[in-house]
């Protein structure tokens, strides 16, 4: 019996074994390596790092990215400069599943030549977490104009603990509505380790295993809604006092630095455009984009480049039917429209 089961044990770790091999020749996603060892003061990619990054089961989109001096994925190095333009947002600008080249960034640096663009996009961040890169560009690096993507979840994603957000450099405590600096947290050696298996990266990167999903599918009556929920989940929610307090913060720190100018670049959704369903800008968007006209910041509604563009030409600007993010054409009409929102803006 003994032996029975140590062999069906050299078994599975045989097979384990195996399955990793195979994936470590495949472009299965590998560690990005978050931490603040290049700016000291947010958090950025491991500088001068490389890693790996694809989409869903099937690995779709696989890019090797390349990060820089100041561990953003780029490879442009960032040195002081007043004249540079900072683009900042969260995977929507990033764009990791297209080679840079592709990319707002150097799509934009083309257009505005001798200016120098510095991609300060990090995935996962909200507008709480680009206010804290902006106060750093203009201190450290002395950055005078900041282009900001903004998405219909960053403000209620900077939140502390809101649904889907996280603390990753800042966020607003919803009671105390203080602003609260992310700490990162020591790895322990067991998560070193599956940081460099492509096995644990496939299992749980790539086909999102978690304990509470696989207890949902095997057990629906426990993670079952109760009806009286449904109603409240359903609802839009109201403008809260914590999204109110994100986007003042957010104002009153940019009137607080001098001599910088921002703009503003507002998401649009593309996907429900396209099916001749626009949707209405949420409250807390909305407000946003009207405190920032009246403090004189400007704006740019995607919406309306977006829609000038699939008038000319059906050609969508997502990635993919399940991948929102947009797609080559789609940074490219971001560029465009930011490139005339910067000389409109002189």
């Amino acid at each position: 019996m003994r032996l029975n089961f140590l062999r069906f044990l050299s078994g599975v770790f045989a097979m384990l074994l195996m399955a990793e091999v195979i994936l470590h020749a495949l472009p299965v996603s590998t560690a990005s390596r978050a931490s603040r060892q290049a700016t000291g003061v947010i958090r950025t990619y491991a500088p001068h790092h490389s890693y790996l990054i694809a989409a869903d089961w099937d690995l779709a989109h696989p890019q090797k990215i390349y990060t820089n001096n100041m561990g953003f994925a780029t490879r442009t190095p960032f040195v002081p400069d007043e004249r540079a333009v900072a683009l900042i947002g969260d995977s929507l600008l990033e764009g990791s599943a297209l080679p840079e080249g592709d990319r707002v960034g150097a799509r934009l640096q083309a257009q505005i030549g001798t200016r120098a663009v510095y991609m300060m996009a990090m995935a996962g961040t909200s507008l709480a977490d680009y206010t804290a890169r902006i106060e750093w560009g203009h201190q450290a690096l002395a950055i005078t104009t900041f282009v900001i993507v903004v998405n219909r979840t960053d403000i209620a994603q900077s939140v502390c603990a809101s649904s889907g957000g996280g603390i990753f450099d800042r966020c607003i405590h919803p009671e105390s509505l203080q602003p609260i600096a992310g700490a990162i947290e020591p790895r322990s050696r067991l998560r070193d380790l599956a940081a460099q298996s492509a096995l644990a990266q496939y299992f749980f990167g790539h086909l999102r295993f978690s304990v509470a999903g696989f207890i949902a599918a095997a057990f629906p009556d426990l993670s079952r809604v109760k009806p009286s929920a449904l109603g409240q989940d359903s609802a839009t929610p109201a403008l809260t006092s914590g999204q109110n307090a994100v986007i003042e913060h957010f104002l009153s720190r940019m009137r607080a630095l001098s001599n910088v100018r921002v703009i503003l670049v507002e998401d649009c959704e593309r996907p429900e455009r396209y099916a001749g369903m626009p949707v209405a800008r949420l409250a807390d968007m909305q407000k946003l984009i009207d405190e920032a006209q009246k403090q004189k910041i400007a704006t740019v509604a995607s919406c309306d480049a977006f829609d000038d563009a699939f008038s000319k030409s059906a050609q969508r600007t997502e990635i993919s039917k399940k991948d929102a993010h947009w797609n080559a054409r789609g940074h490219a009409i971001i560029a465009d429209a930011i490139a005339k929102a910067l000389a409109n803006s002189r």
